[in-house]
C-alpha cells in the first residue's frame, strides 16, 4: 500500500516539481522581465509577473494568460523588448507599374516620417521587393521603440498610404484576371445521330 501511495504522490507532484525547477531556471536565465513584450506558442503579450508555478501574460485582447513555467522553459520564446526596445516593422504594398519607383519611394518615406511613433533614427526606408502580376511590390521598413503601440502605428501607416498615393496620382492596383467562357454543345441524342447519318 505504501509503495502504491508513493507512486500516486510522485505522479501528482511531478508536474508541480517540474514547474518549480523550471521557475528556478527561468529566474537564473532571465529570458524576460515584467513589462517586456514576448511571444510564446504564437501568442504575444506583455509579461505581468511570474512565481514558482506560472507566468502571467497580458495579451493584446486584454486577457490574462497563465503559462506554466515548464511550458515557458520548453518553448521557443521571442522577446520583442530585449536587448533594446527598438523593433523593426515591415509592411508590403503593391503599386501600379506606371509609377516611377523613385517617386513612390519618396512619397512613402515622407508618409512614414509624419507618423507619430516611427523613429527618425534609424530612418525609415522603402525597398523594391518584387515584380508582381499586376503591381510592383514595395517593402516599407520603419523602427519603433514602443512595441505596445505597434498595431496602432502600423494601422496609421497603412491608412496614410492610400491618401498619400492618391494625392500624388498613384494608384494601388487590384488583381486582374481574364475570364473566358466557352459554351459546350449539348450531346446529341440517339435519334439526332441516326437522322444525321441518314442525311
Amino acid at each position: 500500500t505504501s509503495a502504491i501511495l508513493s507512486v500516486v504522490i510522485g505522479q501528482a507532484l511531478q508536474e508541480s516539481l517540474s514547474n518549480v525547477f523550471a521557475g528556478l531556471m527561468l529566474t537564473l536565465d532571465r529570458p524576460y522581465k515584467p513589462r517586456e513584450w514576448i511571444e510564446i506558442d504564437g501568442r504575444e503579450g506583455k509579461v505581468l509577473d511570474s512565481n514558482w508555478r506560472s507566468t502571467r501574460i497580458l495579451t493584446r485582447d486584454d486577457d490574462v494568460l497563465y503559462v506554466p513555467n515548464s511550458t515557458m522553459a520548453k518553448s521557443t520564446l521571442l522577446n520583442f523588448t530585449a536587448p533594446t526596445p527598438l523593433h523593426l516593422c515591415r509592411r508590403r504594398l503593391g503599386v501600379e507599374y506606371a509609377a516611377p519607383p523613385n517617386k513612390v519611394r519618396n512619397v512613402l518615406i515622407d508618409l512614414m516620417n509624419r507618423v507619430d511613433g516611427i523613429l527618425k533614427e534609424p530612418a525609415p526606408d522603402v525597398f523594391v521587393a518584387d515584380y508582381g502580376d499586376s503591381a510592383i511590390v514595395y517593402e516599407l521598413r520603419f523602427w519603433i521603440d514602443d512595441f505596445g503601440r505597434r498595431s496602432r502605428i502600423e494601422s496609421e501607416v497603412i491608412r496614410g498610404v492610400w491618401y498619400h498615393l492618391k494625392r500624388e496620382g498613384i494608384s494601388i492596383p487590384f488583381p486582374v484576371r481574364d475570364v473566358r467562357i466557352r459554351r459546350e454543345r449539348p450531346a446529341r441524342t440517339s435519334e439526332e445521330t441516326l437522322a444525321l447519318l441518314r442525311s
